[in-house]
């Protein structure tokens, strides 16, 4: 599992994100796709923060199967890192 401390704010909720946890071996850049941990909204990364996604990009999100998986993780989790464990098997938190 890889984290970033890039700080963005959720596009929905205002959260401010100090911490962003994925797949082994990513950083998230501009286009990636991020969940917020408090509401659960999407959000695509820019250069300097996050922006809803457009409502093409959150049709096509929610049909992810590995972002619908994620959101599953997160509903079954108490911290982020465990719902890391639970979308991608094998890593350690």
């Amino acid at each position: 599992m890889s984290t970033t401390d890039r700080v963005t704010h959720c596009p929905h909720c205002g959260r401010l994100n100090d911490a962003h946890e994925g797949a082994p071996g990513t950083e998230p850049k501009p286009g990636d796709v991020g969940i917020c941990w408090v509401c659960g909204g999407l959000g695509v990364f820019t250069e300097e923060d996050m922006r809803k996604p457009t409502p093409e990009e959150r049709k096509e999100f929610n049909a992810d199967p590995e972002i619908r998986r994620a959101r599953a993780a997160m509903r079954e989790s108490y911290l982020p890192q465990q719902a890391a464990k639970l979308t991608w098997p094998g890593t350690t938190p």
